[in-house]
């Protein structure tokens, strides 16, 4: 999610501003044919605070 705003205060001044938000979720899975299993290697998310632009 990203968001942008613009304010014009003045003929040749403008403040912009604004923040983005990313989420990763990622499972990495190994499966062994020869015991028929299937191993977990990594599970987890990332999600960092919002910051400025």
């Amino acid at each position: 999610m990203q968001a942008q705003h613009s304010w014009k205060f003045a003929n040749n001044q403008t403040l912009v501003y604004g923040f983005d938000y990313r989420n990763v979720l990622a499972t990495n899975s190994a499966f062994n044919f020869s015991v028929d299993t299937k191993i977990v290697t990594y599970d987890d998310s990332i999600s960092p605070t919002p910051k400025p632009m």
